[in-house]
């Protein structure tokens, strides 16, 4: 990928810059505050859509734009080779208004990687930077061999395993079991991870609820239970019947039919307050005058229309002919007397004088003509309109009386419905005769016994059902207790990570060797996250990246920068802050951008001048650029 052109407006400190690359290499010098970094974050918002890492959409954009300007545009357009042999171009807009932006998902698309990613090599020591688990998630998503999703995970948890056997024992799960199937399908091992993190997290929360199993007689069986509770329920429920037929109607059934009808007579009396002071035939005839009403404003409408369509064609024709009088006042005013086929012919006849005087005269009178039609139009279209709102009304008022009308309907048939129930449950009441007490009592004494042996048995089940719902849960909590182990940071995702870190290392340390002469070399560990170690074997010392000095970091940072960027696809690095390299440590940049010009097709780097002007040494591949007074000017070799 290369840029072509960048475009700046009112963004941040400059007000219009306009920069062309023709390239592979081009290098950018400025004093201090003099918007070289502004550059790099131009390019990175363009492409990202992001800057510094955080959304620039919305109000956050204000402050990227210039002091006295109301919103900023970065355009790049740039080329990226996409389907082998053939360029893809890309014309990328970044506005202050975020709808307004071009939505760079192509571009990842294209480069096989995602905004994030894409942001983190943008910067020379921006992967450095990045949290050890972000930086672990750019490994997984930039070496194949790591990746790890559906089609593979049981293949990878089948290893894990296979290496531990005394998890087997341990958990009590066997190798055929199929303990992925306890999850809802994860697509990666962090969602496997969160899942089974979460699923073990409900279990012993679960399990924490439930307390201990409870103790049961030895031998007691489920269905030795259900059969003795599905029998005395049986009884109960038969007792209960006897005791209605014995007594006719239980107490409580009495109490229940008499609230049933004073609710009856409550809503009977709202029913009758309703249609009392409802008049249906008024309403009815009201409905039919606003019909009739309604045709007779449609009817007025449709005339209106056909009026209107009318005066469109007379005033069509009163323009046709202003435009062909237009023509011949035209004419008659160009005409001299001289004879359009004899020039020196000269008409100067009364008639014709008269004739063409009249014609240029007459200017006025087709005009009033169009312009009374106009008002005849706009007179029609007024009246038009006021008859369409009144039809509106009118078709509200209908809807409004259709539905009393059959709100009133629905009021007469529920008021009958009503009143039979009411008679329904008069006569139920009325035959409820006198209680058999001594057969009652006898019947109530076996209840309660039922009752009684009922509440021990269900307490039984409901123990039961707990021990077998607790082992359950301790089954389950020990097969996700193995899953989220293999999928935490320190389970198959540790072990791949050891392969990451070795295959980044062997790309990493092939090219720092390169550039070093084999003096340094880069090395990862895991006990403690991600930490990135700085090799010295020259001084025979081991330092890790946030502890060497800042030209140190810059190298240790280009060189990552450089592999991760091969990795994507991206062959495009910007690289920020070169004069953070002493005077011994700039061959290893020009070393590097000798290296880097097969490996790359174009790298953009910014530099802070020094107390001597730069000077282009006129390499063919290297642009020099002087960037002052916010515009940017070529540095002739």
């Amino acid at each position: 990928m290369k840029i072509e052109r960048i475009t700046l407006q009112d963004f941040k400190c400059f007000e219009d810059l306009n920069i062309r690359f023709t390239k592979p290499v081009n290098l950018i010098f400025g004093e201090n505050a003099s918007g070289k970094t502004t550059i790099a974050q131009a390019i990175a918002l363009a492409l990202t859509g992001r800057v510094n890492g955080q959304n620039g959409g919305g109000s956050d954009r204000r402050p990227l734009v210039r002091h006295d300007a109301e919103e900023f545009a970065i355009s790049v357009s740039l080329s990226q080779n996409g389907v082998p042999g053939r360029l893809e171009h890309y014309d990328l807009t970044q506005y202050a208004s975020a709808k307004e932006s071009t939505d760079p998902e192509a571009l990842f698309q294209g480069l096989k990687t995602n905004r994030e990613t894409l942001g983190a090599l943008l910067e020379t020591t921006g992967f450095l930077s990045l949290h050890p688990d972000e930086k672990k998630r750019i490994l997984f998503e930039l070496l194949p061999d790591l990746k790890v999703d559906g089609s593979n995970m049981a293949r990878h948890l089948a290893a894990w395993l296979k290496a531990r056997p005394e998890m087997f024992a341990k958990h009590d799960i066997t190798p055929a079991e199929d303990l992925l199937g306890m999850l809802a399908s994860p697509a990666t091992l962090e969602e496997a991870y969160d899942q089974a993190y979460e699923e073990r997290r409900i279990a012993r929360r679960e399990l924490k609820i439930m307390g201990d199993s409870p103790r049961l007689p030895r031998g007691l069986t489920r269905e030795q239970l259900e059969t003795s509770l599905n029998g005395k329920r049986e009884e109960l429920s038969s007792l209960h019947v006897a005791i209605g037929e014995t007594k006719g109607m239980a107490e409580g059934e009495r109490r229940q039919i008499e609230r049933e009808l004073a609710n009856i007579a409550q809503e009977l009396e709202r029913l009758e307050t309703l249609l009392r002071d409802a008049d249906p035939e008024e309403i009815e005839t009201r409905l039919d005058d606003l019909e009739k009403e309604r045709l007779a404003v449609g009817k007025e409408i449709q005339s209106l229309k056909e009026d209107y369509a009318a005066l469109q064609r007379e005033t069509g024709k009163l323009l046709a002919r202003q435009e062909q009088e237009e023509k011949s006042r035209a004419k008659a005013k160009t005409f001299t007397g001289h004879c359009p086929v004899f020039p020196e012919v000269i008409c100067k006849t009364k008639a014709v004088t008269a004739r063409i005087t009249a014609v240029v005269a007459d200017q006025n009178g087709n005009d009033a003509a169009i312009e009374a039609q106009t008002k005849k139009t706009n007179d029609v279209v007024r009246l038009f309109r006021e008859k369409e709102e009144t039809l509106n009304q009118m078709n509200g008022g209908i809807a409004a009386a259709k539905n009393t009308l059959a709100r009133l309907t629905e009021a007469r048939r529920k008021e009958g419905d009503l009143r039979e129930k009411r008679r329904e449950l008069e006569a139920v009441l009325a035959a409820v005769g006198e209680d058999k007490a001594a057969e009652t009592e006898r019947l109530k004494e076996r209840i309660v016994l039922l009752q009684g042996q009922i509440r021990e048995e269900s307490e039984l089940l409901a123990a039961l059902e707990k021990a077998e719902r607790i082992r359950a849960l301790e089954v389950r909590a020990n097969k996700l207790e193995v899953l989220t182990q293999a999928f935490s940071p320190k389970g198959i995702m540790s072990e791949l990570m050891q392969s990451a870190a070795a295959s980044l290392m062997t790309l990493a340390n092939g090219l720092m060797g390169e550039l070093t002469v084999n003096r340094y070399a880069l090395e990862i560990d895991f006990e403690e996250g991600f930490r990135i170690f700085l090799c010295d074997y020259e001084k025979s010392c081991r330092t890790e990246v946030n502890l060497i000095s800042a030209s140190e970091r810059f190298r240790v940072g280009i060189v990552l920068q450089a592999v991760l960027s091969e990795l994507v696809g991206l062959r495009f690095m910007v690289i920020d802050g070169i004069d953070v390299l002493d005077q011994t440590n700039r061959g290893f940049f020009f070393q590097f951008l000798r290296k880097a010009l097969s490996r790359f097709d174009q790298i953009i780097g910014f530099c802070t001048t020094g107390q001597q002007a730069p000077k282009n040494p006129g390499l063919p591949e290297v642009d020099f650029f002087l960037l002052a007074d916010r515009q940017l000017r070529q540095i002739a070799a």
